[in-house]
């Protein structure tokens, strides 16, 4: 035949450059022009087919690779060890990826497929992974388990019932006005809500202790309807003077109730030189925080929350005499967020308070955008009656109120946040006010900024 070294038919090491076939030079019998020789046959190598990255990490290792008897193949690669989904609790990296039982974050939201992440990819139930884990909020009607509690469109806001007038004002009782408000789930193994330990009744300052009628929970203030809760069964109540109706155990009967005069917050009041700001622009600002009552509480937001609101309505017994002096109750609610303000967005205030109306004038008897239940007098038209009133104790100045008013906020998904809701006297300890308080939610929807709206 042809030479087998001849270069326009064969190479040296046996590869066939022409169609014809030879019988080259290879050194082995049976191989053929076509076959290249890339192994010496029966020999044994080391062999990995899976991700490089994954190699002697964890569980995963080498296994085998036999050449053929012609040694122009290695054979399958055998008893090696490929990555497999982590069994998250073996105490094994089962996946080569990582540390032992800790899954895999494919979506990148802080939680693994071992921490009780349901969705971590994208699929048919779960179109967006990054907002579906043990930290989420249940979204109401979208039909997806967005918190992995395998329930899915579950109800997460009322969580109490009945009415609370005990004499207690420790910790507990801070906890069952939050439960009132529909602040519900505490704060576990990273998941949102009530950091534990972080909820407390104060005075705006340290000084003094909160009397019991200051605080309540209720399920109707007097005789209106529009004074029932506005989600569930209860709602919170703080004041200046009794957190009572008039058929409340311990009744409001009087204007005033005097308890210990002290300080408003120092955050509050240091972007305003120390002092106390104007209630509104036209009107003279006061001094001091007396009767205060503070209810304080650290929440986790939602890792796919981007707001949250809450309803509140303020009533006042300063209201016929004493509106736009220096005798003029607060009802602030103090935010502690990350959140910053982008382009055309209105930043949290300095102050911290986030409960004002468009005016940017405080809750207050001078907010006459908002505080419109009552009777008539000069510049004050009180275009929503005087019904809400009814039963309440707070006729007697004669006094007044807001309707329910809803404030909302911005937050940062994830972040812990700080809430402190407070009202006091302002330069006396008479003429008292109160505020009703309910239905807390978190919001997926993004916010420009704080706003009140009635």
């Amino acid at each position: 035949g042809i030479p087998a070294n001849d270069p326009s038919v064969c190479s040296g090491h046996g590869l066939c450059l022409a169609q014809e076939q030879c019988q080259c030079d290879s050194g082995y019998a049976g191989a053929t022009c076509e076959e290249i020789v890339i192994c010496s046959p029966g020999s044994i190598r080391s062999c990995y087919t899976g991700p490089p990255s994954t190699r002697s990490v964890g569980v995963c290792q080498d296994g085998n690779q036999i050449c053929n008897a012609n040694g122009t193949a290695w054979g399958d690669c055998l008893n090696q060890v490929l990555p497999q989904p982590e069994d998250c609790f073996n105490g094994l990296n089962d996946d080569c990826i990582g540390g032992v039982d800790d899954g895999l974050d494919e979506d990148g939201d802080g939680f693994t497929t071992c921490d009780g992440d349901c969705c971590d990819a994208t699929g048919v139930l779960c179109s967006f992974p990054a907002e579906v884990n043990p930290s989420a909020m249940e979204v109401y009607g979208d039909e997806v388990d967005n918190n992995c509690n395998g329930l899915t469109d579950e109800d997460p806001f009322s969580c109490s019932s009945g009415t609370s007038f005990s004499s207690d004002t420790s910790a507990t009782k801070a906890l069952e006005m939050l439960n009132a408000m529909d602040i519900c789930q505490i704060s576990q193994n990273g998941s949102w809500g009530i950091v534990p330990g972080s909820y407390s009744l104060t005075r705006a300052t340290s000084t003094g202790t909160v009397d019991y009628r200051q605080v309540a929970v209720m399920t109707q203030f007097g005789t209106d309807a529009s004074n029932l809760p506005r989600e569930g069964e209860n709602m919170a109540s703080i004041s200046s003077g009794r957190a009572r109706d008039a058929n409340d155990p311990d009744a409001t009967a009087a204007h005033s109730y005097l308890y210990v005069n002290g300080s408003p917050p120092a955050d509050f009041v240091a972007p305003h030189g120390g002092q106390l700001p104007q209630t509104s622009t036209s009107c003279p600002n006061g001094s001091g925080a007396n009767d205060a009552v503070m209810l304080t509480v650290q929440l986790k937001v939602p890792s796919n929350a981007n707001s949250f609101s809450f309803q509140y309505r303020f009533f006042s017994q300063g209201y016929w005499n004493w509106t736009c002096t220096q005798y003029n109750d607060f009802f602030i609610t103090m935010l502690d967020s990350s959140w910053q303000a982008g382009h055309g967005q209105t930043p949290i205030p300095a102050d911290k308070n986030i409960v004002f109306d468009m005016y940017g004038d405080y809750i207050s008897v001078n907010s006459q955008q908002f505080f419109t239940v009552c009777p008539p007098k000069s510049g004050y038209p009180c275009p929503d009656g005087t019904a809400g009133l009814n039963g309440t104790g707070y006729t007697l100045g004669p006094g007044g109120g807001t309707l329910w008013l809803t404030t909302s906020s911005p937050v940062v998904p994830g972040e812990s946040i700080t809430l402190r809701f407070v009202t006091w006297d302002t330069s006396d300890a008479q003429l008292d006010s109160l505020v009703l308080m309910d239905n807390f939610r978190w919001s997926t929807d993004l916010s420009d900024g704080p706003v009140t709206t009635d």
